[in-house]
């Protein structure tokens, strides 16, 4: 519910507004009137000072967290605007209601509504705007908070599928291939190439097509048997048909071929990735 985007300190803000607000209409009221300050004739001046501002804050509570925030950031000006007018002639019309001798006058009813609505917007537009452009510097700063951790974490996502270790290593067999065979060392550096290009490129998704999760793990299938020297056996029977419509979260292959290749002892295994889609 929209009431609960108004946290503490909003709370306060108001409460410090209304009290100092409270306090400079009571004297300049009290000026104009000039009778004693501490007699009984002040409290219709004080209960209608009452009065007026919880109406006041209400409504800026009503305009500032039910309107502005639930339909401007959504680019719908237009209906915020409508809404807040809305708004402001629903309070001063339960104003005039409620209260009529404190608020009717001599005029018509249509002039009363006309200038209670002026005299609610004067009263809601200092702190109003306050609070709203608090609002939105505060969402702002959570929006840029939750960038900056989603990029952080991205990044250590990748930093760990990117192991520098695995990297070195891989580094190192081409090195020795490109002298001992050239052929074998252009495959390599195309595995290669394209595991690395695999994972920068899905690093932002949640899933990815199964079939091209599965030439990922082929690629690095490839590498890890020119590392280990074809110690380890894969036998993927896998048919593009039978995967079409699958998806599954990005390097999610690699880690099982990891486990693979650590808890097991080279020649002496044979893992199946079968139907286990």
């Amino acid at each position: 519910m929209w009431l609960k985007r108004i946290d503490k300190t909003d709370y306060i803000l108001m409460g410090l507004y209304f009290s100092l607000a409270f306090i400079i209409n009571f004297f300049a009221e009290w000026s104009e009137e000039d009778v004693p300050l501490f007699t009984t004739e002040h409290f219709p001046l004080i209960k209608h000072l009452v009065i007026e501002h919880v109406f006041i804050i209400i409504t800026i509570i009503i305009v500032v967290y039910g309107v502005f925030n639930s339909y401007f950031p959504k680019e719908k000006y237009l209906l915020t605007f409508l809404l807040t007018i809305v708004v402001l002639f629903s309070v001063t019309a339960l104003q005039l209601i409620l209260f009529p001798k404190m608020y009717s006058s001599e005029s018509s009813y249509l002039s009363d509504m006309l200038w209670g609505v002026m005299d609610n917007f004067q009263a809601i537009l200092p702190l109003g705007l306050f609070l709203t452009a608090r609002q939105f510097y505060s969402a702002k700063a959570t929006i840029s908070q939750l960038e900056k951790s989603q990029k952080e974490s991205e990044l250590k996502l990748l930093e760990a599928q990117v192991d520098p270790h695995f990297l070195f290593n891989n580094l190192n067999i081409l090195n020795l291939l490109i002298e001992t065979d050239p052929k074998r060392a252009q495959k390599f550096t195309q595995s290669l190439s394209s595991l690395y290009r695999y994972l920068i490129k899905h690093k932002n998704e949640d899933l990815v097509p199964a079939k091209e999760e599965l030439t990922f793990t082929t690629n690095y299938i490839f590498l890890l048997k020119q590392r280990f020297e074809n110690l380890f056996e894969f036998n993927i029977d896998i048919k593009d048909a039978e995967i079409r419509d699958y998806f599954l979260p990005p390097a999610t292959m690699q880690t099982l071929i990891e486990n693979v290749v650590k808890h097991n002892a080279a020649l002496q295994v044979r893992h199946c990735l079968s139907r286990s889609f």
